[in-house]
């Protein structure tokens, strides 16, 4: 009698089978809840970081008269002039972040990337002028992207392939129509309203360790080598970018969106050619396909994130919005151009 009252103390094993079944479903639900809040708060976190940019935006401009040009680069015999100690007041090829760092509180940062010039108009190699200007810059870093360097909030030149307004003006098909383009462009010149235009948005940056993200690393496709950029249309940027498809490409920029300082499609700028979150981006390398520095003009460079389901985009009247991946595309290409037509 004792013997069973003794057996009826203890746990059969199929009853601690379902209680341990039971604790491993609880916490597995506990450690997603817990996850989900995790990522919301980044994701708000990343929403202020971006706010904070779009309103350096806005002074710059009140400042200046005119939005900022996401690329300060200047060849040949335009090259900024010497000072008598030899440095140059402006860097000879930046991204157009350094002109935003003062407003953003990094007045140190933007002296730092004011002194670093060559002598030559695009003499400094990627590897080169990143450790010249390695600056964390935290106000430009999603909360939710490993990679602790660079930038993750683009500017946007359009939803053409073009970076720049070419040199045959009258080509409209070949016209950069974003608001950060190489020409300058004021807030009170842009005719639809500033809540019809994106300004900035995101994308992943390329991992440490050099692997490949189809999300993040850009493609140097070599499109100005192989068709001359006069004839470099929007549907030859999307062709063979989607050629592309899930494949990992032989060569491609390693070091895609770490450095705030390098300008171009490879670092600091996006554009509504592709629909966001495209499994691939392609740009024109000028430089051949082994290249590794990325300052494009040309090509798709579609916006990404670490978010669930979307991404986030500052708009040129200073209001984030949280988009889908699933946006209609006639409304994305919209999104990306100051211009009626």
């Amino acid at each position: 009698m004792r013997t069973t009252e003794r057996r009826r103390l203890g746990f059969t094993m199929i009853e601690l089978v379902v209680a341990m079944s039971v604790v491993a479903v609880l916490a597995s639900v506990l450690l997603v809840g817990v996850q989900r809040v995790r990522e919301r708060a980044r994701q708000s976190e990343c929403e202020n970081r971006l706010r904070q940019v779009i309103l350096s935006v806005h002074l710059y401009e009140n400042d200046h008269r005119r939005l900022l040009c996401p690329e300060s680069r200047v060849f040949g015999p335009a090259l900024p002039p010497l000072n008598p100690d030899g440095t140059r007041s402006e860097p000879v090829t930046a991204s157009g972040y350094w002109r935003l760092l003062p407003y953003l509180g990094f007045e140190s940062e933007a002296s730092q990337a004011r002194r670093f010039n060559a002598s030559r108009g695009d003499g400094a190699s990627t590897d080169h002028m990143r450790r010249q200007t390695r600056a964390r810059i935290s106000t430009l870093l999603c909360p939710s992207d490993p990679t602790d360097e660079g930038t993750n909030y683009r500017f946007n030149t359009g939803s053409t392939p073009f970076q720049l307004t070419t040199w045959w003006e009258g080509e409209e098909s070949h016209r950069a129509n974003g608001p950060f383009q190489h020409t300058l462009t004021r807030l009170s010149d842009i005719s639809r309203g500033l809540s019809q235009v994106a300004a900035l948005s995101e994308r992943r940056k390329a991992a440490v360790d050099g692997s490949y993200d189809r999300r993040a690393n850009v493609w140097p496709a070599a499109l100005t080598l192989a068709y001359g950029e006069r004839n470099v249309t929007i549907d030859i940027v999307r062709a063979v970018a989607e050629s592309m498809g899930t494949r990992t490409p032989s060569h491609y920029y390693r070091l895609s969106g770490r450095s705030w300082h390098n300008p171009g499609l490879n670092f600091v700028t996006y554009n509504h050619v592709a629909p966001p979150g495209a499994p691939w981006a392609a740009v024109g390398s000028t430089a051949g396909l082994g290249a590794d520095a990325g300052h494009e003009w040309t090509g798709s460079v579609p916006p990404s994130s670490n978010h669930l389901g979307g991404f986030q985009l500052a708009k040129l009247d200073g209001s984030i919005t949280f988009l889908t991946d699933s946006i209609d595309p006639h409304v994305w290409a919209s999104l990306g151009s100051i211009s009626t037509d």
